[in-house]
């Protein structure tokens, strides 16, 4: 397989000592002087620069050098010792990144630290060609304090462990936390590379021994575990059994708990809901459940199922789809009253126009791409079936905004915009009231 890369040498110039003697803006300045120092270097095949006048002849410059995406080691070290070695009266702080293939990394450089430069360059190009880590990033450092190393990969205990090998490479400045994570975000491990959070891996071990592990992140001192099966206190038992020194939470299937309480309620709710259709993920309280589902065809069947509300034996529900756009809380009482407007809101005709609808505490929050004049006022009419008292605000794209409370008869001046309107916007808000009073 061909593979392209870029080698992005990027700089971050702190100008604190410039004076008078040099320009007025003091951060493109230095990016001016610095891109005539580099300037002929072997491998640089341009620059990707940001500069900030923080004050007058005071300023801040980030500093990009790409390079040949056929560099050796050793031209990449040439290159971050001609850059390191930019001279000005400016603190300087120095790192270097690339991508090759789907391979992305940053690190900080030093000057005066050949050696130090050399084994950052060459973890780099070992973690790129070695691991299946797919970025590798070590935070910004000063010459003083070294930063802290940040790995994504598919492997992330196997990669970990050999990252802790290659980061104690004789001369290596970098932070003692490292994290690595999957992709997903759903397997992490975050500690002192020194420890190896070693209570937390035997617990995870352990579990994963005897359930199917979904979800896992540990640390020096904890171990968050989500697994696939009904809720037991076993899993919980085996992990502290483990590792008994640790904190251990476990979360089961789909369902988020939060805090300390009495899941009874809420639990049977899920239950219940979730024999009326696929339930993709729930957060619960004890006074609170919130359910993602598919589409908005499941909300309505599960509100459906289990009535009005506002109380389901004491816990409030909301319902939203996993694209975010549709979400109705059991606190807009009756629902039922509802029904025609959100019928309306999901008319073909909108799919593709709406961005968000939210239903909660008897007020609805609608929430639009661009709209005509005409649009809009085809959207007051699928609006006018809102029972009246309720607040409705409404957000049309880059359009004016506003808000109003539901009534037999509107008004121009009941809607109550956000911000001065235009004579455009004016009209705009008109052909809103038109369309509603016309319904």
């Amino acid at each position: 397989m061909i593979r392209r890369a870029g080698l992005v040498l990027a700089l971050l110039i702190g100008l604190t000592g410039v004076t008078a003697c040099g320009s007025v803006d003091a951060g493109s300045e230095a990016g001016d002087q610095f891109e005539e120092w580099m300037a002929g270097t072997e491998h640089v095949e341009g620059f990707d620069m940001r500069s900030n006048n923080d004050l007058p002849w005071v300023g801040t410059l980030w500093a990009g050098v790409v390079v040949d995406p056929d560099a050796t080691i050793e031209q990449m070290v040439e290159v971050a010792r001609r850059a390191t070695s930019f001279e000005s009266r400016a603190a300087a702080t120095f790192s270097i990144g690339y991508t090759r293939g789907d391979f992305t990394t940053r690190f900080p450089v030093f000057p005066d630290a050949a050696a130090a430069n050399r084994a950052m360059i060459t973890l780099a190009h070992d973690v790129d060609r070695s691991t299946a880590a797919t970025e590798l990033y070590v935070g910004e450092a000063s010459r003083a304090d070294d930063a802290d190393v940040m790995v994504t990969t598919p492997d992330v205990l196997a990669d970990f462990d050999g990252l802790r090998t290659r980061l104690s490479a004789k001369g290596l400045r970098a932070g003692d936390v490292l994290a690595v994570r999957d992709v997903d975000g759903a397997f992490s491990i975050t500690v002192d590379r020194s420890t190896g959070a070693a209570a937390a891996r035997a617990a995870y071990e352990a579990v994963l021994a005897a359930y199917p592990v979904t979800e896992a992140h540990l640390t020096d001192t904890g171990l968050d575990l989500r697994v696939d099966v009904a809720e037991t206190p076993a899993v919980l038992a085996l992990a502290q059994q483990a590792a008994p020194g640790i904190s251990v939470s476990v979360q089961f299937g789909v369902v988020t708990k939060t805090g300390t309480g009495d899941y009874t309620a809420a639990d049977a709710l899920v239950a219940e809901l979730s024999a009326a259709g696929p339930v993709l993920g729930a957060v619960l309280s004890p006074e609170l459940a919130t359910v993602t589902v598919a589409d908005r065809a499941t909300v309505w069947t599960m509100f459906t199922a289990v009535g009005d509300g506002p109380l389901y034996d004491g816990v409030f529900l909301r319902i939203e789809t996993a694209d975010e756009q549709f979400s109705i809380s059991s606190s807009a009482e009756p629902l039922t009253a509802y029904r025609p407007v959100l019928d309306a809101l999901s008319a073909p005709a909108w799919a593709a126009r709406l961005t968000a609808v939210d239903l909660d505490s008897n007020a609805l929050d609608v929430r639009t791409q661009d709209l005509t004049d005409a649009q809009l006022g085809d959207l007051a009419a699928a609006l006018a079936s809102t029972p009246a008292g309720t607040v409705i605000e409404v957000r049309p794209g880059s359009g004016i905004g506003f808000r109003f409370v539901a009534t037999a008869g509107l008004t121009a001046a009941a809607l109550d915009p956000f911000g001065d309107p235009s004579a455009s916007e004016a009209d705009t808000l008109a052909a809103f009231v038109s369309g509603w009073n016309a319904a």
